[in-house]
């Protein structure tokens, strides 16, 4: 999984407006439990893709992964989850 990761970040790099990249990234944080990164790369799927017909399925995926984050990570303070809901909700 770690080098799947350093595939897909490396072609994000490459190819950042590429949104299924985003997708499969997603689901690569997500194995390696890294559920900060994961949502983040979903919601940046999101943006990219906003008429996927998939899209009420990728906005439960992004909400329970949001509540995973609070409830997994106490000690961690403001996710990174917090800090993208705040700046959409901002319209920024």
């Amino acid at each position: 999984m770690k080098l799947a990761r350093l595939h897909y970040e490396s072609a994000a790099e490459l190819e950042p407006s590429f949104s299924p990249l985003y997708y499969n990234l997603a689901l690569v944080y997500y194995q390696l439990d890294d559920l900060d990164r994961a949502f983040g790369s979903l919601h940046r799927y999101k943006e990219l893709a906003p008429e996927d017909e998939d899209m009420q399925v990728i906005n439960e995926l992004l909400k329970w992964l949001e509540q995973a984050c609070e409830l997994g990570n106490p000690w961690r303070g403001t996710s990174s989850v917090s800090s993208i809901r705040k700046k959409n909700s901002s319209g920024h």
